[in-house]
């Protein structure tokens, strides 16, 4: 019997993998180390700071905006050879809260 790709994306989907809580860890003590290093950065160098927070801004909004029109235009068109993308893309979507943040931020501390 052969298996399709639709198989073995509803078997995926049932079966979510746990995240160890190691690598939770790591993200998590990651994360801090940026916030601080970001806090250091504007204090001591504002306004190189602030060119890279808006590079990295540019870059990270355009992937997932990238990543949110693919998705849609595999559903507005039904495209079936889009299938295995479709997953990644429409997980590029859950950055989005973080972007409107990091441009309020942006927005504040570029007055």
């Amino acid at each position: 019997m052969a298996h399709t790709a639709h198989d073995f994306s509803e078997q995926v989907a049932s079966s979510p993998r746990e995240v160890p809580q190691k690598v939770k860890l790591l993200g998590i003590l990651l994360v801090m180390v940026g916030v601080v290093a970001t806090g250091i950065g504007m204090g001591t160098a504002h306004d190189r700071t602030l060119a890279t927070f808006v590079i990295n801004f540019c870059y990270w909004a355009g992937i997932a905006q990238g990543g949110f029109m693919l998705a849609a235009i595999l559903v507005i068109t039904t495209g079936r050879w889009g299938r295995p993308l479709n997953r990644i893309s429409e997980s590029f979507v859950s950055n989005m809260p973080w972007l409107n943040g990091l441009l309020i931020v942006f927005l504040l501390a570029g007055g």
